[in-house]
């Protein structure tokens, strides 16, 4: 459970490093 938090946290870092490049973000997932 304490892995789900902390992707859910990653994510929400990462959307905001990122921040408006949709682009980006995909590319990084990648």
């Amino acid at each position: 459970m304490k892995n789900l938090s902390g992707e859910l946290i990653d994510k929400i870092n990462f959307a905001e490093r990122v921040g408006q490049d949709p682009f980006n973000r995909y590319s990084l997932k990648i």
